[in-house]
């Protein structure tokens, strides 16, 4: 429980902290403000840093030795963990405000402007998008075949991994829903902006 060393990462604002870090085998990745940093895990010593156009809002997501950055300038950046060099940038149609979810070779994703998306992790490619009744404020997740995410009009949705196909839309529940949903023993588990949480049957 003793502290190994610590970073100040505010820029000398309030409000401007991580809010989740994400690490490969040597590096901690986090944001602050409108720069994702790249600290070595043994030191806390700053490794590389990457400025994006805007604040940046969700934690960064690692795997695949690349770092998968989303912004609130509509863009979602692919960085090299070695080098802190960019591979591939895809501009989408909203802000994102949470972390991309990394199953396989694909990051499934939600946007503030109705949307998810699948995205090749690789290339950067939008393997699918689809429209949604609200924002989406949420990290999606994956169970076997099936992607669940829910949105800020208070609707959760179950879509097929491989193609974005709709296999249901839920009863609207009574406030906006944000976050990453849980699965668990067939259900899906949703909290919303009211204070209630949900079992909703996944199939």
């Amino acid at each position: 429980g003793n502290e190994m060393w610590n970073f100040g990462a505010t820029n000398n604002k309030s409000g401007t902290a991580p809010t989740g870090t994400s690490i490969s085998s040597k590096l901690a990745f986090f944001t602050s403000g409108s720069t994702l940093y790249a600290l070595h895990i043994s030191t806390g010593e700053t490794s590389w840093k990457f400025e994006s156009g805007k604040e940046l809002w969700a934690p960064p997501a690692a795997k695949h030795g690349h770092v998968y950055l989303p912004s609130m300038d509509h863009s979602l950046t692919s960085i090299e963990i070695e080098s802190g060099s960019q591979s591939w940038k895809q501009e989408l149609g909203g802000a994102l405000a949470d972390s991309p979810t990394i199953y396989e070779d694909t990051l499934y994703l939600g946007s503030l402007s109705n949307k998810a998306y699948a995205i090749d992790a690789a290339s950067g490619r939008i393997k699918w998008e689809f429209e949604t009744k609200g924002w989406v404020w949420g990290s999606p997740v994956v169970v076997s075949e099936q992607v669940f995410f829910s949105d800020l009009d208070g609707y959760v949705y179950a879509l097929n991994r491989e193609s974005g196909r709709q296999y249901w839309t839920s009863q609207q529940l009574d406030s906006a829903s944000r976050g990453t949903p849980a699965y668990a023993d067939g259900s899906i588990f949703v909290c919303t902006d009211n204070g209630f949480v949900y079992s909703i049957d996944a199939n």
